[in-house]
């Protein structure tokens, strides 16, 4: 039974309380497996509450926010631990694109080694395993039980990595791990290969079919509520930004109908640039690549034309992204200031 379907065997209020989990748990991006775990438990609570006729304060308090952060918290540590065997997968898969990018470099190039020094892919993987359960226990310790602020706690976990890392660092070893290349990606796969079995095993023994029923439910409802919840937190910041710019505007005596025009504007401009935006790869290359065609080869020169294209189609992609994502909340704001634009003073007032 998914949990979608055991949302259903849940009465009111006791459902609502299990329903507002799972939109807690998406919000706080609380990973799907950890999520998973916490809310079958939360249910095998709740479900056993509603037969016995217990009450709900009784069970999550007058704060239900507070229980949600309590109970999933509570969750965190132990469940990093023992999601070591996820986290080094992500390692070995990112790791092995990028060895497979310096493979394709070095094969352009004619520079392919037999084998690599493998030191520091090592020293990623047991640090970002050793940052797990020390970051963990930091938020546990400083935040959960000594009320610090997260803008001092990451910092200090900062500060641990890059101590950790200085450490590595410092005693790399005079004779470098030499490992053969091919070996190396060889062992990358068949670990990659040996997690997939292992997860169909897991579904197999669990849900007794080899795919995990709840995945594609779970992912629709993620999604969706992950769309509504940052939506509303780009419009809360653009409200923010906006209101403070208004605020300079209003300072140097500039009239309040001409700041929402300036802001249409830019609004236009960006448009434009999500539209159009892949057309200036030639235009901003070109200055770059005329020089290399008049003093290389033609194929050296032709070579370096399409990495340029590429590193900088990758660029305007990703500022085309950051603009197509705030732009249906920058505009609803305008179409909200537009009965506003002669006093955009009120209409921030109201907001705030």
């Amino acid at each position: 039974m998914g949990i979608f379907d055991l949302a259903e065997q849940l009465k009111s209020p006791y459902r609502e309380v299990f329903e507002r989990a799972q939109i807690y748990s998406t919000i706080e991006n609380i990973p799907d497996q950890e999520a998973e775990e916490a809310l079958l438990n939360l249910y095998d609570l709740l479900f056993t509450a509603q037969e016995e006729g217990k009450p709900i304060l009784k069970l999550v308090g007058p704060d239900m926010g507070v229980f949600f952060k309590h109970y999933f918290e509570e969750r965190k540590i132990g469940q990093k631990l023992a999601n070591w065997p996820e986290v080094i997968y992500f390692l070995v898969r990112n790791l092995l694109i990028l060895e497979a990018i310096f493979l394709v470099g070095d094969l352009i190039a004619g520079q392919v080694t037999a084998n690599e020094d493998i030191y520091f892919y090592l020293v990623g993987i047991f640090l970002s395993l050793l940052t797990i359960p020390l970051g963990h226990l930091t938020y546990y310790s400083l935040l959960r039980i000594g009320k610090l602020r997260t803008s001092v706690f990451y910092p200090i976990v900062l500060a641990i990595f890059l101590f950790l890392l200085s450490l590595f660092l410092w005693v790399n070893p005079a004779l470098p791990i030499m490992v053969p290349r091919y070996w190396v990606m060889g062992m990358g796969v068949l670990y990659l290969v040996a997690y997939k079995i292992y997860n169909l095993y897991k579904n197999q023994k669990r849900f007794g079919q080899w795919q995990n029923p709840n995945r594609r439910a779970n992912k629709e409802f993620l999604t969706s509520t992950k769309k509504n919840s940052q939506y509303l937190r780009m419009k809360n910041e653009f409200y923010k930004t906006m209101a403070r710019r208004y605020k300079k505007w209003e300072m140097k005596g500039k009239k309040s109908e001409a700041y929402f025009l300036r802001e249409e504007k830019w609004m236009g401009r960006d448009k434009m640039l999500l539209k159009w935006g892949l057309f200036l790869v030639p235009l901003v290359s070109l200055p770059f690549a005329i020089p290399v065609f008049l003093s290389d080869p033609l194929q050296d020169a032709l070579i370096f034309l399409a990495i340029e294209w590429i590193f900088v189609g990758l660029i305007v992609l990703g500022i085309q992204k950051l603009i197509s994502f705030g732009l249906p909340a920058r505009q609803e704001i305008l179409k909200e200031m537009k009965h506003y634009k002669e006093n955009l003073a009120t209409f921030f007032h109201e907001k705030q």
